[in-house]
C-alpha cells in the first residue's frame, strides 16, 4: 500500500494488488470525506487465459481481437439472413 496527502490534507490510501475476485471488484484506494486530492494515476491491465487449454500461451490482445472479430462476423450473417426473410416476405 503507498501512501501519498492530498492537497487538504486527507490520508490517501492506494492499495496494490487489491482486486477481490470474490466481488469482482478493483479498489484503488480511500480517501477521507474532506480531502480534496489532486494526482496522477496511470493504470495498466492483464487479462490471464491460461486456465483455457485451447487459448494458452496465446498474448490475451490477439485473442480478444479475434473473438471481437468472430462476434462482428456472426452478427453480419445473421442480419444479411434477417434481410434477406424479410425482403422474401414482401
Amino acid at each position: 500500500m503507498q501512501q501519498a496527502e492530498g492537497t487538504g490534507g486527507g490520508l490517501v490510501c492506494l492499495f496494490e494488488d487489491a482486486w477481490d475476485s470474490v466481488k469482482q471488484q478493483l479498489t484503488l484506494g480511500r480517501f477521507r470525506q474532506d480531502a480534496d486530492i489532486k494526482m496522477q494515476l496511470q493504470f495498466a491491465s492483464f487479462i490471464e487465459f491460461d486456465e483455457v487449454e485451447a487459448v494458452k500461451g496465446y498474448p490475451a490482445g490477439e485473442l480478444l481481437e479475434t473473438f471481437a472479430d468472430a462476434v462482428t462476423t456472426i452478427i453480419d450473417e445473421i442480419e444479411r439472413v434477417v434481410t434477406g426473410i424479410a425482403a422474401a416476405r414482401i
